[in-house]
């Protein structure tokens, strides 16, 4: 009785370590991260987005920019009366990196635009026999031509850095501004004769009245 309890307690055993050897034996392994992965995301190229400067209203800082043809931004108002109508108008400006290294750009946008008219100009109207309800109709038109101007952008390419320099030298420090442009509709393209010479433009933003003279004040 004895040996057959004993037999029995070894049989058990025996089965009991065959099961675990089996287990350990058998068990899925635990994955193993992979050296190559690692390898890899060391590998992997950092891109670097160029930062942009923000100048404000600096003029110094745009054009500074511009020598190098460095990533910036600036927005400049311009007010002046011509013959007794004084026009008020905001243009942004943005210097862009062009595809081709030595090039650069030149992006423009009418953020704001408004005009009134001059009291002495209104005192001879109101001479001449115009009403004044006449000329609230007049201004109201005027304003309304400014107003779809509003948002109209282009671009300029330059050849160099320093024919853009020179440009923003001649409107934003010599606030001079010679404007002669022709604007082909069906290519959004245009030729000009003024200071963009020396550009490739094109946008909207040459479309509009010569009078909205992006320089600063």
């Amino acid at each position: 009785m004895k040996i057959t309890l004993i037999l029995v307690v070894v049989l058990l055993i025996s089965l009991s370590l065959g099961i675990s050897l089996r287990y350990f034996v058998n068990s899925p392994s635990i994955p193993q991260q992979s050296s190559s992965t690692s390898a890899m995301s060391n590998d992997e190229e950092i891109v670097q987005v160029p930062q942009e400067t923000n100048c404000g209203n600096s003029v110094n800082c745009f054009i500074d920019a511009a020598k190098s043809c460095t990533l910036a931004t600036a927005s400049f108002s311009k007010d002046r009366n011509v013959f007794g109508i004084l026009y008020s108008d905001t243009t942004f400006y943005r210097i862009e990196k062009s595809s081709e290294s030595n090039k650069c750009i030149l992006y423009l946008r009418f953020d704001n635009a408004n005009l009134k008219f001059d009291q002495e100009i209104i005192d001879l109207w109101l001479k001449d026999g115009i009403t004044m309800d006449k000329i609230q109709q007049q201004l109201e038109t005027e304003r309304s031509k400014q107003r779809k101007m509003l948002g109209r952008d282009g671009r300029c390419e330059f050849n160099t850095f320093n024919d853009l320099y020179d440009l923003l030298h001649k409107w934003l420090v010599l606030k001079s501004f010679s404007y002669g442009f022709t604007f082909d509709l069906a290519t959004g393209k245009g030729t000009s004769e003024g200071d963009l010479v020396k550009a490739q433009c094109s946008g909207e933003y040459f479309t509009t009245d010569p009078l909205v003279q992006p320089y600063a004040e």
